[in-house]
């Protein structure tokens, strides 16, 4: 397997609580459809358990500026993971080999 950096990101109290900004930067790679707001992604734990997650990433717009989001099941991957405000996450592109 084939892995790239997407972004990490230390949480903010927003992300822990509500939904997890995406830093802008890295919302090309999500590659949400033109003329759509929103798109659901599998994204793969590989720290522990290897569980497959489904997140949405949304555009919010806020002040005439896309602000990309991850929600859906976000807040129940944080609770799982007890995740809290300050903790590192990390997101990696990975491409199977074959």
């Amino acid at each position: 397997m084939d892995q790239s950096l997407i972004f990490m990101k230390v949480l903010s109290k927003t992300d822990v609580e509500h939904r997890m900004a995406i830093p802008m930067e890295s919302f090309a790679v999500f590659g949400i459809p033109q003329g759509k707001h929103s798109q659901n992604f599998d994204f793969l734990d590989m720290i522990s358990t290897g569980r497959s997650w489904s997140f949405r990433c949304s555009k919010m717009t806020n002040n005439s500026h896309p602000k990309p989001v991850l929600t859906s099941d976000w807040i129940k991957y944080v609770k799982e993971k007890c995740l809290k405000e300050g903790d590192q996450v990390n997101f990696f592109y990975v491409k199977k080999d074959g």
